[in-house]
């Protein structure tokens, strides 16, 4: 790989700042991150990061929506926001001579938000529409499920958007309370990535950006020990059956991140995967079916998706089951595992042919890990990763006693019983 040109800034304020530049780009990927999301909501408050979200974009003291929306429109890039159940992000993408200004405008919706009563009522309305969507989507529900099976009552296994009521519950107060409570300098990391200059960015940074000082650490809830292993919802009306399993594994942090990395892509992610030969090559059971890994700060979640017939989710389920018995039995061979690396090192490099994606993978290691991990190291740790290790993760993860399943579909109680073993 090429030499990264990363460099990074600690204000007296303890926010972060940090840069890639990138040789013959002339856009920049701009992040501002703030560690807050859905994990750190009461149960009184969930949905507010996601809420906060939506309304910055609503008009500040010296812009009204529409002329956000056109002043970001006239610099020809695009402007974003995202809530992640760890992080919110505000994001804008421009050419490198609009830097400024990309910069001024997001201050300006992070500082001088009117968060007006009747764009308040609004953007509920808007949010509750989006949480009937993500009713109407039995995959999402399915892993929601599966999380709230394997996380219990923590924070984690909560959606992001809130519900219904707890919507109906927020307002102005709860926002500016939220703001007060999260959007502290020693809580905020601003990230660039592209045709950048890092002395103009701390510049910028520190002219346009004035949040309490802070770098108070908040404690996050502990995690506790479900008391169901399996959720269901029966819904009629869709000729599936949704089935989310998984279990709790290797944080963000966890030293054993890059085996697991490999393993995920060996055993369920991709066309190659043993998971989708099985289930939908060999047997045409299902059209998607995947595993994934989602990693927090004290946990993460192993799991795999599939959807079928309802006759067939037992059969599916089975073969899922089979598969795990016969990978913890057979093991790996060396072709599957140097395929596996190839593919998560090939995966890596073409991500980050996108500056917005370095611009992420930059901040997500500062705020998981704390220190700079170069594109070389992490894939000389793929390269690293032997067969052996892979196996120890298999007879960690692949274990049905301690999966939890969440399922969505046509099913009776009775027969989503049948499918945990």
């Amino acid at each position: 790989m090429a030499r990264e040109t990363c460099r990074k800034t600690v204000l007296p304020n303890h926010m972060r700042i940090l840069t890639e530049r990138i040789g013959n780009v002339r856009s920049v990927s701009l992040g501002v991150w703030f560690l807050t999301g859905s994990r750190d909501e009461s149960s009184d408050e969930r949905g507010i990061s996601h809420l906060i979200e939506h309304m910055v974009f609503k008009g500040t003291k010296t812009r009204t929506a529409r002329q956000l929306a056109v002043d970001m429109q006239t610099l020809g890039g695009n402007f974003n926001a995202y809530t992640l159940k760890e992080l919110t992000c505000y994001s804008a993408r421009v050419l490198d001579t609009d830097l400024d200004r990309a910069v001024h405008i997001v201050a300006d919706m992070l500082h001088n938000s009117t968060f007006n009563d009747a764009d308040l009522r609004t953007e509920k309305r808007i949010i509750a529409e989006e949480i009937k969507g993500y009713l109407d989507s039995p995959d999402e529900v399915a892993f929601d499920l599966m999380a709230k099976a394997a996380l219990g009552s923590h924070p984690l296994s909560n959606s992001i958007l809130g519900t219904s009521n707890s919507l109906a519950g927020l307002g102005r107060k709860e926002i500016r309370r939220t703001l007060r409570k999260h959007y502290t300098s020693g809580r905020t990391l601003v990230a660039a990535a592209g045709g950048v200059r890092h002395d103009q960015l701390v510049s910028l940074v520190k002219k346009a950006f004035d949040f309490p000082r802070s770098n108070k650490y908040l404690p996050k809830p502990a995690l506790v020990d479900s008391s169901s292993r399996v959720r269901s919802k029966r819904k009629m009306g869709i000729s599936q059956v949704h089935l989310c399993v998984g279990c709790k594994c290797e944080p963000y942090s966890g030293s054993k991140r890059y085996v697991l990395k490999v393993f995920n892509t060996l055993f369920g992610d991709g066309m190659g995967s043993r998971l989708f030969q099985k289930l939908r090559e060999e047997m045409g059971l299902a059209y998607s079916v995947f595993t994934f890994v989602l990693p927090y700060r004290d946990v993460g979640l192993f799991g795999g998706y599939l959807a079928v017939h309802p006759k067939n989710a037992s059969r599916a389920m089975d073969a899922f089951y089979g598969e795990s018995e016969k990978m913890l039995k057979e093991g790996v061979t060396r072709k599957e595992l140097e395929n596996a690396k190839s593919e998560s090192k090939s995966a890596l490099v073409i991500s980050l042919e996108n500056t917005s994606n370095r611009m992420s993978r930059l901040a997500n290691i500062e705020i998981y890990l704390g220190r700079r991990v170069s594109v070389d190291h992490t894939l000389n740790q793929f390269d690293s990763v032997r067969e052996s290790d892979v196996m120890e993760m298999a007879s960690k993860l692949l274990q049905p006693s301690k999966m939890s399943l969440g399922v969505v579909g046509p099913i009776s109680r009775s027969e989503v019983k049948s499918l945990v073993r």
